[in-house]
């Protein structure tokens, strides 16, 4: 401190700041040295005293109390607490409190068990259901809760059932308002020819059914560029005609293919007629198709109304595919089956009387 003070009261005129902290680093060292001087001059009774100390405190009441009464005390590696043993005595004390903890421990286990054990006994001897009637009470009031359960999930689904319908309803409904407010513009006739070669992609037709089928389209449509029917006249000629040009109509062919299918699916020659009438095909083409389907050839090895009739008791299973016994009034109605498909009474008779094998080998010579 002289030191310092004697600096701040020279009467020298004023240093450089660098200067200045130079002169008191100088102090600091100073003291730093006196400071270190003074811990190393401590004398060894000093040293061996504290040592002693804490022996003392190992002995009396072991590591760690020794290490709570000496906390402000520095050792080495070398004189750690383990360096330091323990009395008999405390050994002994340590002991004994060890024992004495692990008694009430086990004093609390036992009480505990013995505890739960009387609850348990407490719980049985109260249930009520060991009597068969309390068991009979019981199931009878678990089988009310499952079927007041399921009565509640058949209501919740009944009723989500209806708000999905009425949903459902209302937007069909909002579909046909939007569909009635949408102004669709009016058909002409290269609308109606477009709508003839979409009809005509689906299905086969004769050429009267195609103009009726158009005719129809015409008249459902909401409107139209002309009213005239002269005009809707013109419109049906030039679809028509445009469907002939790219062979979407020709009634020969389409006659053919309809009665081949006919005769396959069991049709006698009358029936076939009939059906292919309804197609509105022209007469001269109906009977040229059915001669070339239902006229024995050298092309064909039986008789086409032959095969049609096997193949119908085939598809009905009657005859050779129905039962073995044939009885009087079995084969009275199976005779009807066939006479209704057109048949004569004796093409039916003999396919009816055939055996199996030489019927599935009319099957296979007709199927040309």
């Amino acid at each position: 401190m002289s030191d310092q003070k004697a600096l701040c009261d020279t009467d020298e005129p004023s240093l450089h700041p660098s200067q200045v902290s130079s002169q008191w680093r100088e102090v600091a060292a100073h003291d730093r040295a006196q400071k270190t001087n003074h811990q190393e001059s401590m004398s060894l009774s000093e040293s061996q005293a504290a040592l002693a100390k804490i022996r003392t405190s190992v002995q009396n009441a072991g590591w760690r109390g020794a290490q709570k009464e000496t906390d402000s005390i520095q050792f080495t590696a070398e004189e750690g607490w383990r360096a330091f043993t323990l009395s008999d005595d405390h050994i002994t004390e340590r002991e004994r409190e060890r024992k004495t903890k692990m008694d009430e421990r086990s004093k609390k286990r036992s009480k505990k068990a013995e505890e739960a054990r009387s609850s348990w006994a407490n719980r049985s001897s109260k249930n009520t259901r060991n009597t068969p009637i309390q068991r009979e009470n019981g199931q009878r009031r678990r089988r009310e809760r499952d079927q007041s359960r399921e009565r509640d999930q058949s209501r919740e689904r009944d009723q989500s059932r209806e708000r999905d319908q009425s949903r459902e309803l209302d937007q069909g409904r909002e579909r046909g308002r939007k569909r009635r407010e949408k102004q669709r513009p009016p058909i002409n006739g290269e609308w109606l020819k477009n709508a003839g070669i979409k009809y005509l992609a689906r299905f086969n037709a004769s050429e009267q059914h195609f103009k009726t089928v158009l005719l129809n389209k015409i008249r459902k449509a909401e409107t139209r560029e002309t009213e005239d029917s002269s005009v809707h006249q013109q419109w049906i000629d030039v679809a028509v005609e445009f469907a002939k040009l790219h062979g979407g109509l020709d009634d020969e062919r389409f006659a053919v293919g309809l009665a081949r299918s006919l005769k396959r699916r069991g049709l006698a020659r009358r029936a076939a007629r009939q059906k292919m009438k309804q197609k509105k095909i022209a007469a001269n083409c109906i009977e040229d198709a059915l001669d070339q389907s239902y006229l024995q050839t050298e092309a064909t090895a039986i008789d086409p109304n032959l095969y049609a009739a096997a193949r119908a008791a085939k598809k009905k299973r009657i005859g050779p595919w129905g039962a073995h016994q044939l009885d009087y009034p079995t084969f009275q109605k199976q005779l009807a089956k066939l006479a209704r498909r057109g048949f004569s009474y004796g093409i039916a008779q003999r396919v009816l009387k055939a055996s199996l094998e030489e019927a599935e080998e009319w099957l296979i010579m007709g199927d040309v």
